[in-house]
């Protein structure tokens, strides 16, 4: 789950950049970035679940049937907020484009020693708190 949560942080930047760059309207722009990763979070850690569970290993194959699943979810989003077919399909090619390419990148930051490093001293932190 700390895998999907910390992709969902990314997501929630990439996905108020591109609504506010589309709409010009921040409380909308605000409404998308909550609601719409949110709903992407939950299906990332569904579908990455799956993904490990099925064997396969090419980032670039999970990228790509990832931004199917993400192209539906952001239209129906911001399409149901704004009622805007024409930000709304605008919205499912830019922002899930964005996030394919960021999934490739945050997968090999999260498998690099770095991100490795990080989470365990996350790890350590959090075992701290909950003894305290």
């Amino acid at each position: 789950m700390a895998k999907s949560a910390a992709f969902g942080t990314v997501h929630l930047g990439i996905a108020f950049v591109v609504c506010y760059a589309l709409t010009g309207d921040f409380l909308a722009a605000s409404l998308f970035t909550m609601v719409e990763p949110a709903c992407n979070t939950v299906a990332h850690k569904f579908f990455d679940d799956w993904w490990t569970r099925s064997g396969r290993r090419s980032v670039w194959a999970k990228a790509a049937l990832f931004g199917a699943l993400h192209v539906a979810v952001a239209f129906a989003v911001c399409w149901a907020l704004t009622g805007n077919l024409l930000a709304a399909s605008l919205q499912i090619v830019i922002e899930p484009a964005c996030n394919m390419i960021a999934l490739v990148f945050f997968d090999r930051w999260w498998d690099s020693e770095r991100g490795r490093s990080l989470r365990a001293g996350l790890a350590m932190r959090m075992q701290g708190a909950a003894a305290a």
